[in-house]
């Protein structure tokens, strides 16, 4: 007997108007009432269940099982959804808990109602083992099948736990001729860390794998104990890691410079502080908004074991120092330590020695580039630089002699930790196959050496492929004396003999040295091949899908004088063009440009208008808070502050032109420079006395601000040369200069320019009637100029008029006050005159007698 779906009973109820079911006694499921409340009833009972009408249409089967059934999930597709589950754990390291988090269940199940997350034994005891064996085996056959030689890298550490572990990656190139890294192993160090138990455990590692007679490389960390193992114990060849031995450079200069030293303690201090303290730290906030951030940056601390986190504090306190120290200055701590201006000037300079340091660390630390080919030109570009702040007298600049110490602390430490670079056969190897480089940076005598090297090389190679020397070849077979090319045939038809590997190699290697160099990064040449053919150089479109014409695409940055590109990376940095910025567009414009005129610096003009009004309109509010906040000085003194600013402001312009000079090889301009800073340095320091001999001592110490004309930054009276010149050779202050001379070059012929934009519209138009170009757009932008400058005005007087009105009723409330208080005063003399005159009537109304006691009778001793 064959039994029915509970859904069938329920579609056959609902198309009888009587409740029988003659099936339903011969069902095993209990059909379900539509009704909501009907009562549950067993299948002989059926006929007194109670159904709503039918409905006018019948429902789907479909919907009906999937209203009252849950599908079964299935064991594939429960395997994939705990394959994905397991790439939480592997790949973004979330901890195995998660799993019984009552939100995360609660989404699982939103998800697919019918997977159940497994638990967390489970997760740790059968599917991780699964996974990692599954992985094993697949990283094994890329190894058996691809690998001929690897390279391993290992690393020691210690955890929290005080545990130790070992970390050895595997990198190679596979057929493809595709960079891979993978990482092999990762286990904890049983016993002592020793040569002989290092060198076991790497033994153990590269065995498990089948690597251990592939090895053409090991690099680690430059501890003497793993050395050993690698080059002796297991006679690998090995080397150091060079982003390592930076490390300890810098450690080890840094600890020898006792004052650098005590600097940097009292960063750390300070940057502590703003660490714990909520208050400050949004003071900080505060102060930075003020200078025009629209993102408030964050003190760094340091990392004792990263040399780079203490460039990265002492980088970022100099980049906001000025608000650091009005927070400081307002919230009026004593405890914390004191820096002086020479302090922030040395802070300074370090940074300026560390910043090779600390790119040469970034950019060995990459992942997706070997980097083996490029230290011989990191080292020496590290040498370089060290070198030029030595030297740097001749520039005009200098340094304290503390940084010249640290410097020189430097480049003795680099000398000896990197003295045979250049000797190493792998990194001359590597530079020479690099088209990059070449053999650019070797000096002579070491570039015939790996010449004859890398001929070797080459010949032992091409000897590899099979013997080819005197191999005798003929292009042709027979020779037919009538035919016309009988001559070309008989001269081709002579035996050649191919030259032999050593002559190869020599002709190989002449070619690949006399081709030229390319560019440095692939960055570089894609961005050359932008400019110089536009978006359709690879004969594609562009990547935005616009072109150069398109509303989306930035007008300024097309006139290379857009302020979000300009002012990039400054601390008025104002993030991404809202409109498309891309070379190759800006390549197609300069292109189309020749033939035809697009007005492009009208829309530039506009742009930079509004933009520097803006700018304009922050320097005015700067000094008007300047001028509600600082102490305001008699017009003496005020004179001879401003006195002390120029003659400063004109030091810095100067020392930073002179700078630019020097750097451009133009020494003696440099030095006539020079020549005239120390004259305004004289004067300088005649008037700084005059200043200070017109002021008390304790003002004379308090920082007087000033605003720059022409980016709206704050200098102060105390500023030093060294800062004043870091300012206006800045990038935010030359990056103003150049916004507001391109504005000053294109004012001079926007008028001209919109008449001829008119014409242009009138002309492609084909008459006055359909215009809406020229003079009409220009009235159009006019007004709306206009129009927002009425807006402003309105805005500036509601705030006046707000500001009246808060006054008045400030004056009313007070004049108030005082008539309450003159009719209060005047209500108390009332009463008390009253209360005078019916003393009097009352006691003349008492008769009086001579055998009357005199003295009178107080009033509550009458009444009683």
């Amino acid at each position: 007997m064959k039994f029915k779906h509970p859904t069938i009973n329920i579609e056959q109820a609902q198309q009888q108007s009587a409740c029988t079911i003659t099936e339903c006694s011969v069902s095993s499921q209990q059909p379900v009432p539509i009704s909501e409340n009907a009562p549950s009833t067993s299948s002989s009972s059926c006929t007194n269940t109670e159904f709503l009408p039918p409905p006018t249409k019948q429902r789907k089967i479909q919907q009906s099982v999937s209203t009252y059934t849950v599908k079964k999930i299935t064991l594939k597709e429960k395997q994939r959804l705990n394959y994905y589950l397991m790439q939480l754990f592997i790949l973004d390291f979330q901890p195995f808990s998660i799993v019984e988090d009552v939100g995360f269940t609660q989404y699982s199940h939103a998800l697919n109602p019918s997977y159940t997350l497994p638990s967390r034994k489970y997760l740790s005891n059968t599917l991780l083992p699964t996974m990692y064996e599954q992985c094993r085996t697949e990283v094994q056959e890329v190894i058996n099948k691809e690998l001929e030689t690897i390279c391993i890298t290992t690393d020691n550490w210690t955890s929290a736990r005080n545990d130790s572990f070992m970390a050895v990656t595997g990198h190679f190139i596979n057929r493809n001729f595709d960079f891979e890294s993978i990482v092999l192993d990762c286990e904890v160090i049983s016993g002592p860390s020793n040569s002989e138990n290092t060198a076991c455990q790497l033994k153990s590692i590269t065995d498990s794998w089948g690597i251990s007679d592939k090895i053409n490389l090991a690099v680690s960390d430059n501890a003497a104990y793993i050395k050993k193992a690698i080059s002796q114990e297991l006679g690998w060849k090995h080397f150091g890691c060079v982003a390592h031995t930076i490390n300890l450079i810098v450690q080890e200069a840094t600890e020898k410079s006792v004052p650098i030293k005590s600097v940097i303690e009292r960063v750390k201090l300070i940057v502590a502080y703003f660490k714990r303290s909520t208050k400050a730290a949004q003071k900080l906030d505060e102060f930075q908004k003020q200078n025009g951030a629209t993102q408030p940056k964050r003190l760094l601390q340091e990392v004792p074991t990263r040399w780079n986190s203490t460039y990265y504090m002492l980088e970022r306190i100099i980049e906001i120092q000025d608000a650091v120290k009005s927070s400081i200055a307002i919230l009026g701590v004593t405890s914390l330590p004191n820096i002086t201006p020479e302090d922030w000037l040395l802070c300074n300079e370090t940074c300026k020695a560390l910043k090779c340091f600390e790119e040469a660390s970034n950019y060995l630390s990459g992942e997706k580039y070997l980097t083996a080919s490029q230290l011989l030109i990191i080292i020496k570009g590290i040498k370089r630089v060290l070198g030029d702040i030595l030297t740097s007298d001749s520039s005009g600049y200098h340094y304290l002699p503390i940084t010249y110490d640290f410097v020189r602390a430097l480049l003795d430490l680099t000398h000896s930790r990197f003295e045979n670079i250049e000797n190493s056969n792998t990194i001359g190897v590597a530079t020479f196959l690099d088209p990059r480089f070449k053999l650019q940076f070797f000096t002579s005598a070491k570039q015939a050496t790996l010449r004859e090297s890398m001929i070797k090389l080459v010949a032992q190679e091409i000897n590899r492929e099979g013997p080819c020397e005197n191999i005798e070849v003929s292009t042709k077979s027979s020779l037919d004396p009538t035919s016309i090319f009988y001559d070309w045939d008989a001269r081709e038809a002579v035996p050649q003999s191919i030259e032999s590997p050593t002559a190869r190699t020599i002709i190989e290697i002449d070619k690949y040295l006399n081709e030229k160099v390319i560019s440095r990064t692939h960055e570089q040449m894609r961005a050359m091949l932008d400019q110089l053919m536009g978006t359709a150089r690879n004969g594609e479109t562009d990547k935005h899908g616009v072109k150069f014409y398109d509303d989306a695409v930035c007008k300024s940055y097309l006139l290379q004088c857009c302020p979000h590109e300009i002012l990039s990376s400054t601390r008025m940095d104002l993030g991404e063009c809202p409109k498309i910025h891309d070379l190759a567009l800006r390549a197609d414009y300069e292109l189309a440009s020749k033939t035809k005129d697009y007005f492009y610096d009208i829309d530039a003009t506009e742009h930079l208008e509004a933009f520097i009004a803006d700018c304009d309109r922050r320097t005015t509010a700067a000094k008007q808070r300047l001028a509600e906040t600082q102490e305001e000085l008699s017009a003496e003194v005020t004179e001879k502050a401003n006195a002390v600013h120029e003659l400063a402001e004109q030091i810095g312009q100067k020392l930073a032109r002179a700078e630019a000079l020097g750097e451009e090889g133009m020494v003696e301009e440099s030095v006539k420079l020079m020549g005239e800073i120390d004259e305004l340095r004289k004067k300088k320091a005649l008037a700084e006395q005059e200043y200070r001999n017109s002021m008390p001592a304790s003002s004379y110490q308090q920082q007087k601000l000033r605003v720059c004309e022409v980016c709206s930054a704050y200098l102060g009276i105390h500023d030093n040369d060294r800062r004043l010149a870091d300012h206006f050779g800045g990038k935010l202050h030359l990056g103003f200069i150049t916004i507001r001379e391109k504005l000053t070059e294109l004012k001079k012929t926007v008028d001209k320019r919109r008449e001829e934009r008119g014409a242009s519209e009138r002309e492609r138009s084909g008459g006055r009637r359909h215009y809406v170009g020229g003079r009409e757009l220009d009235r159009r932008a006019r007004r709306h100029r206009e129009s927002a400058r009425d807006r402003d005005r309105n805005k500036d007087s509601e705030r006046n008029k707000e500001s009246e009105r808060s006054k008045e009723a400030d004056r009313s409330d007070r004049d108030r006050k005082d008539r309450d208080r003159d009719r209060e005063r005047e209500r108390e003399r009332r009463r008390s005159r009253s209360r005078s005159r019916s003393r009097r009537e009352e006691s003349s109304e008492r008769p009086r007698g001579r055998d009357r006691d005199r003295d009178p009778i107080p009033p509550f001793l009458s009444k009683k």
